[in-house]
């Protein structure tokens, strides 16, 4: 690397004592190959009356406070000199040799007593390596401006800064992201620097036709802040930009089939050209002379792709914009039909055409302004040809549980096609109002009401009545008990009123005897 003429550059530190008496400084950054001065200044500290220079643990001048003299261990790279003012000490370090790599020139200078080797001064000194050129390249594509940047000899890595003569994009410059990429050079004497590249996409919507100036700053990442742009090297790029292009208006992105559409294609910011606009298409040509060209067709087939071409009258600019709209059919013939049980309605919704896929959105009506969503169970699609054209039979099934209601109520039914997998695509489904009128569902061959809890309390209320029934009987028998129609006497039943009557006179009197 080519060094530049020495040039002395002062670096001052006015260091107060702290906690401890120490004291701690950031030196400025130093660019490699120059020479600089360190100086430090502090108060005369009367109990100590010698101090030492240390760079990186490498000893490098011992001092006197008194006799104000320095020794110094490497006279031809570093010369330190003390002097006094009143009550201050002010030494001054010239460092000859800068390097990079260089750890005896970079890193942490420290000033230590004598007697306690305690470090009372400090600083960090960071040598950097500024790019030597700045080469760009520049890109366009059909939206972007692509800048790429890239120097040599960068120390630390490096990064990139822009400006242009724009301040819409100069606002807008930090949001964007820039790109980079490293790669490590080893020179002799141990020395590494590193080839930096970084490249950045600025939209050229931004720009506007005409030439444009655009400053590129590649600088060393010492201190890892954007000041570090002071350490830059500059370069400025001019560019030429015809943000002219052809544009689509009134050009529905989704169409149905069997329809007509028409999409209009025209000129923006173009200046200065007489620009003819032709549409192209599979079987398709329309000639316009004119800055505006509109397209008019039937969608008769799916994937057809229509190309908007301008060019100028020389042929010097072309333009082109492509229009591909998505095709879709309707579900056709939407009707439903519901069957019930004591606890659900089954609601089944039939399609016989669409595409692509279609999918069911059920909506119970409960009042005027309010409505339920609620989703389908389960669906069936049915592929099918026509005309070499892919069709969809399809079927959704819906449970809606009554005891949501008590009446009669309405269901709404949306078929639409599958188009982004989202609930916008309704907007181009088929509605179908069902009614449902509750019915109360009776039946003894219900399997809910016959299931083995049922069966086991009629075999207990079974077996409890033929149990009553053979105590009644043998109850009889013994004249415990008598029918309605009978009346007991002394465990007798007697089928009349006088004749226990009778019976109970006659044992009184046997009874006096």
């Amino acid at each position: 690397m080519n060094l530049k003429a020495p040039t002395l550059i002062l670096i001052v530190l006015n260091a107060t004592y702290g906690k401890g008496g120490e004291s701690n400084a950031t030196c400025f950054p130093i660019e490699e190959g120059r020479e600089c001065n360190l100086l430090f200044e502090w108060n005369v500290n009367s109990s100590n009356t010698g101090f030492y220079v240390e760079n990186q643990e490498l000893y490098v001048s011992c001092c006197n406070q008194i006799s104000l003299h320095c020794e110094n261990k490497f006279p031809t790279r570093y010369i330190s000199t003390l002097l006094r003012n009143s009550s201050r000490l002010i030494l001054n370090i010239n460092i000859t040799e800068t390097n990079c790599n260089h750890l005896h020139s970079s890193g942490k200078w420290t000033l230590r007593y004598n007697n306690t080797e305690k470090e009372f001064l400090s600083c960090i000194v960071n040598i950097f390596s500024r790019a030597t050129e700045v080469n760009c390249t520049t890109l366009e594509t059909k939206e972007m401006l692509n800048i790429t940047c890239f120097t040599y000899r960068l120390f630390p890595q490096g990064k990139c800064g822009f400006h242009t003569n724009v301040p819409e994009i100069n606002e807008m410059l930090p949001t964007l992201q820039v790109n980079y990429s490293y790669t490590k050079e080893t020179f002799p004497e141990e020395k590494t620097y590193f080839t930096t590249t970084c490249f950045i996409l600025i939209p050229l919507n931004k720009f506007g036709n005409g030439l444009h100036k655009i400053s590129v700053s590649m600088y060393p990442n010492v201190t890892g802040f954007d000041q570090d742009i002071i350490f830059g090297r500059n370069t400025t790029l001019e560019v030429e930009l015809d943000t002219g292009r052809v544009v689509l208006k009134q050009c529905p992105e989704i169409v149905e089939e069997e329809t007509h559409v028409k999409c209009i294609c025209e000129t923006s910011n173009i200046r200065n050209l007489n620009i003819s606009l032709t549409w192209f298409g599979d079987n398709f040509l329309n000639l316009t002379n004119d800055t505006t060209a509109i397209l008019s067709f039937n969608v008769t087939r799916r994937n057809e792709e229509f190309v908007c071409f301008g060019s100028s009258l020389t042929g010097s600019k072309n333009y082109s914009t492509v229009y591909k709209p998505t095709v879709i059919v309707r579900p056709y013939n939407v009707s439903c039909t519901d069957n019930q049980d004591n606890d659900s309605v089954m609601v089944a919704c039939k399609s016989s055409r669409g595409y692509p896929i279609p999918k069911c959105d059920f909506r119970i009506l409960k009042n005027t302004d309010s409505m339920v969503l609620h989703n389908t169970t389960d669906s069936f699609n049915d592929e099918y040809l026509n005309n070499n054209k892919l069709y969809y039979r399809s079927e959704c099934v819906f449970k809606i549980p009554k005891s949501y209601f008590q009446t009669t109520f309405y269901l709404l039914v949306t078929m639409y096609p599958n188009i982004t997998g989202s609930d916008s695509d309704m907007v181009y489904g088929s509605n179908y109002t069902h009614k449902i009128e509750l019915k109360c569902i009776t039946s003894t061959a219900d399997s809910s009401f016959w299931n083995p809890l049922s069966f086991a309390l009629i075999g207990t209320i079974s077996f409890l009545v033929i149990i009553i029934v053979i105590a009644v009987v043998i109850l009889r028998r013994k004249g415990l008990i008598c029918a309605s129609s009978v009346r007991c006497f002394e465990g007798k039943c007697y089928n009349s009123p006088d004749e226990s009557e009778r019976t109970s006179n006659t044992i009184e009197m046997e009874s006096r005897h």
